[in-house]
Parts: structure tokens; sequence; C-alpha cells
């Protein structure tokens, strides 16, 4: 209640509230303050209130009832106590016209999910969405979804609105505007938004959702026949795959339900990946090519050289489809293995398919990984044989190499070979030595791996350590020297000793062919005997040599090969007519490869070199006859002497006249550590064979050694060929031990084959014996 004095400024004026009596007294009211005793007295109106009427005891209103400002008021003239009543009626509020929306968002996974009701005699309801998750449980609840909505109603007319309520397209995406309006709020966490409306302003009303980004559109109204579609149903209208939704006539205290439809849009695809290929070594790293193709073994998409090192092409963006991924050979003694992953999937594997094919997909990281593991294997040493000032031929040996090698420069030219050895992980170390010949000096050795030099110097070669797959050269380099022609003894200047006298060159009869000092035409400066006694094998006489009569030339001792049928064996310049021939350090004439009578034909190709004559007879060849001149049998020796004594036929061999067969079974070689008894019936064997004249040591001495090189000779057939030899080694390997076994023991091994696997004597450490 207010009590104004009708005087500018409000000192004087009145407020209060009513109490629980609804009275509200004002005191001490002045009267003198120029107003002449005229007051206003207001009630402020309040909400749910109407007023009625004021009236005041005694009655002292003046004028009419007011209305200013939210307030009622009228005009009072106080002269002493008065009290004024304002009369006030309840007013009681109207029952509510509201209605409400009730919208829902539902997502699914796929558009084959959704349910496509467009056309369906139905009405949206309270249990439509609920039923319809109950049936699809891949599909949810969508939170945080707005919608916006339209009412039309007594309000629109009035104001002459435009009643057209535009849809701006099944693929609009976010908020339009005007006369759409957005409701407040957004679906909550069970995917429902809710809002009210006053029935009595409202005629009908229109609804759409608010479109997100990453969801597929609705195909009305541009396509009114595709069911591939968002969908939003309300109440009745069920009738497109439109994103416009209209309810008529809604009426209050009723709830309208809609629900709308989705399906997030396929993300698009990327359509590259990428692809990588790596390599690892285990081991000594060697040299390959790292390729990624189209096609198999190809390298359009990329290509790596690697040469002993790891590496990677690096990664490769690549289309969606098939690659193949390739390494070059990187040499012997590797093991190999691919895998790929892919590190954009937490490093699962890839499925290499055939020729290394390997798929790669949209978006994918695919790592290939070449693994080439270095296993014990072989090596090779390359001998290069250089001269300077002429040309030789030159043997080389390898340690622990089964042949040698001899290499022949023609016009200084470099000639060269190789061994290829054995090599294990850890390196194995072999000497590369030349054999040294006279009139040629060793200048210099070098042994190169990978451009860098290796191995250690020993006496006339290189020590070098190879390892799987390595290739060292070394290169030898000799130099010739001519060799100096001494000087004759009649051309020295001295006397040479001669028994006969003290004179010297052309003073000593021994220098004149005739004796005669003084006939200087007789003098033989090239002479270099002093001495003026004919030699026995061209004095004309015979010299009392106890095995014959025969004179010069006729004389077997005078002839270097003891064949006096060969006149270019004569030595006329022999002193002695007595000598036999020493046993040879060479071969038999018979297993020397050579052809010694001029008759065109060689060791087991002669007859002479067959005990019966007839060269299609193995058994009968004797490769100890030393005269290829004897045939049929008859004259001639096969021993290396001059004796006449004959050897036993080839074949009659140890053990061939009894039951009792005793055979070698295991390798031996000169060095090594063979066994005693394995060695004594080599021994035995080789005596009763070759009748070598062996002592039954159970030692492979030089001697042992020496006897075998004769057997290789022998039997080179089926010895030395198989291996492409044609020289004998003195090692009793693989195909010299078959051959001794099958003649040794004919009923048992007779036919045991020619070993194939001829693994080289170093390569083969698990069979053969160790170094002694």
């Amino acid at each position: 209640m207010q009590l104004h004095d009708n005087l500018p400024g409000d000192e004087n004026d009145h407020e209060g509230e009513t109490g629980e009596d609804g009275c509200v007294t004002f005191n001490d009211i002045e009267n003198d303050v120029g107003n002449d005793g005229l007051w206003e007295i207001f009630e402020v109106l309040q909400d749910g209130w109407e007023f009625e009427s004021v009236s005041c005891e005694p009655d002292v209103t003046e004028g009419e009832v007011f209305y200013p400002e939210g307030r009622v008021g009228t005009n009072i003239l106080i002269e002493g106590d008065v009290t004024c009543t304002f009369t006030n009626t309840h007013v009681v509020p109207p029952p509510p016209e509201d209605a409400t929306i009730s919208l829902t968002k539902i997502v699914c996974p796929e558009e084959s999910d959704l349910p496509n009701w467009a056309g369906e005699d139905m009405i949206i309801d309270e249990n439509t969405a609920s039923d319809f998750l109950n049936e699809n449980p891949q599909c949810n609840l969508e939170p945080d979804w707005q919608f916006q909505i339209r009412y039309w109603g007594p309000e629109n007319v009035a104001n002459d609105d435009d009643p057209n309520t535009p849809d701006p397209g099944g693929s609009f995406i976010g908020e339009t505007g005007s006369p759409w309006e957005t409701i407040p709020g957004a679906t909550d966490s069970n995917g429902v938004l809710t809002t009210t409306f006053d029935t009595d302003d409202v005629w009908h009303f229109f609804v759409r959702e608010v479109l997100k980004e990453g969801f597929i559109p609705f195909a009305a109204p541009e396509n009114t026949e595709s069911d591939v579609s968002a969908e939003m149903y309300c109440h009745s209208d069920v009738t497109n795959y439109d994103n416009w939704e209209r309810v008529d006539e809604p009426a209050a205290n009723l709830t309208y339900y809609c629900v709308a439809f989705n399906v997030p849009e396929e993300e698009e695809q990327p359509d590259t990946g990428s692809i990588e290929l790596v390599k690892v070594w285990v081991g000594t790293a060697g040299s390959t090519t790292l390729n990624i193709g189209t096609t198999a073994d190809g390298s359009d998409v990329d290509s790596e050289p690697l040469n002993a090192v790891a590496g990677t092409t690096g990664s490769n963006e690549v289309e969606v489809g098939t690659y193949y991924v390739s390494e070059a050979d990187p040499g012997t003694n590797y093991t190999s293995s691919l895998s790929c992953i892919n590190t954009s999937n937490d490093n699962a594997e890839v499925i290499v398919g055939e020729d290394n094919a390997v798929e790669v997909g949209a978006d994918e990281t695919v790592v290939c990984t070449f693994t080439n593991t270095l296993e014990d294997g072989t090596a090779r040493i390359m001998v290069v044989k250089n001269t300077t000032d002429g040309d030789g031929a030159f043997q080389f040996t390898g340690s622990g190499v089964e042949s040698g090698l001899e290499l022949t420069t023609v016009d200084n030219t470099a000639s060269s070979s190789f061994f290829d050895v054995f090599a294990d992980l850890d390196g194995e170390t072999y000497d590369v030595i030349e054999t040294q010949q006279g009139n040629w000096t060793l200048m210099s050795v070098e042994c190169v791996y990978d451009n860098e030099s290796v191995g250690q110097d020993t006496e006339n070669g290189e020590i070098v350590t190879v390892y799987p797959g390595d290739e060292v050269t070394c290169t030898f380099i000799n130099d010739f020297t001519p060799p100096q022609t001494p000087t004759p003894e009649c051309s020295d200047n001295g006397d040479n000793g001669d028994s006969e006298d003290s004179l010297a060159d052309e003073n000593d009869p021994g220098c004149h062919s005739d004796g005669n000092v003084n006939n200087s035409s007789s003098y033989d400066p090239n002479d270099d005997s002093e001495s003026n006694e004919s030699n026995q094998c061209s004095d004309g006489i015979d010299n009392t040599d106890n095995e014959d009569s025969l004179i010069d030339s006729d004389d077997p001792g005078c002839h270097t090969d003891g064949n006096v049928e060969n006149l270019s064996s004569w030595d006329s310049n022999d002193n002695d007519e007595t000598d036999t021939l020493s046993p040879s350090p060479d071969l038999p004439e018979c297993s020397d490869d050579n052809d010694n009578d001029n008759d065109d034909v060689i060791d087991s190709a002669d007859s002479g070199c067959h005990t019966d004559g007839d060269v299609d007879n193995s058994d009968s060849y004797d490769p100890n006859d030393n005269d290829e001149e004897d045939e049929g049998g008859g004259g001639g020796s096969s021993s290396s002497t001059s004796s006449g004594s004959r050897r036993r036929p080839l074949g009659q061999v140890l053990g061939a006249a009894t039951d009792i067969c005793n055979a070698v079974d295991t390798y031996m070689r000169r060095g090594y550590r063979n066994l005693q008894d394995e060695v004594q019936t080599l021994q035995n064997f080789l005596n009763s064979y070759l009748q070598s004249g062996l002592i039954v040591d159970g030692v492979y001495g030089p001697n042992t050694e020496a006897a075998v090189r004769i057997f290789q000779s022998a039997r080179k057939d089926n010895v030395l060929k198989p291996w492409g030899l044609n020289l004998p080694t003195g090692i009793f390997y693989k195909t010299s031990l078959a051959e001794a076994k099958r003649l040794m023991c004919p009923d048992e091994f007779g036919n045991l084959p020619i070993p194939t696997d001829l693994i080289p004597w170093s390569a083969n450490p698990a069979q053969v014996p160790p170094k002694a």
C-alpha cells in the first residue's frame, strides 16, 4: 500500500505491506505540508487478484478511482484518522490448454536396418520407438540431436503470415531460418527431446530434424520414388521419405510422438596404401637388389641395390591392389625368408601369396622383410698368374684342396683358375702356395677381397681366411731369369783337374778331337771335358760290364730309358756302360700318359701294356709295365728296372685266391689322422696289386702316397676322369676307395658304382679324417 502527499518529492510519502490481518497503518500524517490535506492512496495490483472497490471511513474520497502504472488508487482528504478499505476478488485461472511433442532420434548402422514405413496406415505412439529397438538391437538411441518446429494458428492469420511452411530439402544440413524455430535443447541420453505448446494458439504444427554432416539425407522431396533415405514420422503423418512432418488440430493434454531414423554415411575409403621392402642380414652381409613391382619379379614400383649392407626401399604410396616383392640372388650360402605385416593394424600378419604377391588395402601400411641368414658353405680362391720376361707353366697348391692348379702364361698374358673351398661362419684359413721352379723368381703375391688386401705372407704364397660366399683373388707375379750356360772346360782358362795332366784348354789333348795339341783345327772350345779319355758309351768297345757283351748304342746301359731300340735315348757322353736304369721318380711308361714307342697309342690303348696283348681286355692292362714295346705278354719288363722280372698281372688282387675278403673302408690322405689298420690294409693291397714293396707300417707316408698315385693313374678311367683330372693326386678318396674295393673284393663290391657325389675333400669335414 502507498500514501503520497500530492507534492513533488517523496519525503512525506508512506509505503507498507499488509500484515496477517490484512491491514497496514500509516501514522503521523502531517497536514500542513502545503497540500491542503489532499492525499493519494494506492494499492499495488497483484497477480491472481482482481480490484473490486475502495471506500474510506469517514468518507473522505475525492474524485474517481484511477490506475497508474500497475496500481489502483483514489484521492482522500485527511483531516484526522481515516480507515480506507480496498476490496479484491481472487481470480481462478482456467484449466491448461497445452499439448506435448515427444521427439525420438534413432541411428542404425546400415540403411537396410531402417523401417521403410512411408505409406503405412499407422500412428506413431509412445511404443513405436521401443518396439523398433527391441526388434533391431543393432540400432541405438542418439543423443544431442536437434529439431525445428513451426506452429500455425489464429495469431498467424491475424498477422497475415504466409501459410506456406517451406521444406528446405532432404539433404539440407543444419538449422534453417524463419518461419522455422529451433526447439530449445537437444535429445537427451535416451535420444528424446520434448516440448509443449498452447493448443488454443495452434491449429496445426510442422516438425523437421536438424540433419547433421556425415549422415544420409532424406530422399524427398527431390526423389519421391526411392526408399533409400533417412526417415521421420510424426503421429499420423507416415507418408513420405522427407524431413517435413505435419500434425493437424492438436488437442490439449495429449502427447504427439515423432521418431526420426538415420544412418551414418559410409566414409569415403581412401584408394591408396603404402608398401615398403626391408632387407635384414644375419651374419656377413651380401649384395642384392630389393624390388617392388606390379608383376612377378617386377621392379616398376621401386628398386634398391644394397651392397653388403642392410637397408630398405622406403615407403611407397601405391594404389590399392596386388604387388610383388623380390630380391636378387644374394649369393651362395644364404637361406632366405620373407614376412609381411600391416603396421597400420597392430602389425597384423599379411599373407604372402604365389610369386611373393602381397595385397595392399586402402590406407594400409604394408612392410615386408627379406631376412637372409649366412650358412656354412663354400668360398672361392681365384689364382691369377702373371709373368715378366717370359712364359711358363706354374703349379699351385692349396691346403685342404684335393687337386692343385697348373697355370700357363702365353706372351706374358695372365692366366687364372680357382679353388672352391669349404668355409664356415667363423672363417676357414687356407695356404695358397706356388711351386717354385728354376730360372723363375716370385716377385710378389697379393690376395684381394672386396678391393682390400687380405691374408698374411708365407713362403711362396699367402695365408687367407675366407667366409661363405667370399671370392678372394690372389695374384702371383714371377720374373724369368735366363739360365747361365757354364763355360766349357775346354775354354775356361783353367786346368779342370783331369788326372792325366796339368794342361788347360787348347793345350790339353783332351780338348782336341784327335788328341793332337799341335792341330789347331781339332781343338774344340765347346768340349766340356778336358779328359782325353773317350766315354764308354762312344768308345767302340765293350767295357766289361757284367750283364752283356754289347757296345755303345747297342748297350742298354748307354740309353737313358734302357731301350736299345730307341736311338733318341742313346747318351754317347755316358761314361758308364754298366749303369742300369734307376727307379724313375716318374710313372712307368704304361701309365705316364705318353707315347713311348712312337706307335701313336699310349698306356692302356697300347697292346704292349697288356699281359695278353689285348687292348680290349681291361683286366690284362699292367700300369706298372715300363716298356710299351713288348706285346702279347712276351718279352719286355713290367718293372722299372732292366732285370726282366714280371709283376703279377693286373687283376690278381689281394684276397682273390681265398674266401676271405678284407677291403678298406675309409678315406686316407698324407698329413691326416688316418686309421692305422686301414692304412695297413691299403699297403697290403698296393703291394699285392702293384708290387709296390711298401713297408706295412700303417703310416700313410710319401711312399704310400706315391704308390696311390701309380694306382690312380693305372685306374684313371674310374678314379681320375670322374673328377675331370688328368694327373693323380695321391689322396685316397671317393673314387679311389670305390675302385680299390671293387678290385679287392670283386664278389662283394664288383658292381659298386663310380661315386657321383664328388664333394671336394675340404668341403666334407664330416667324412674325412682331421689333420694330424
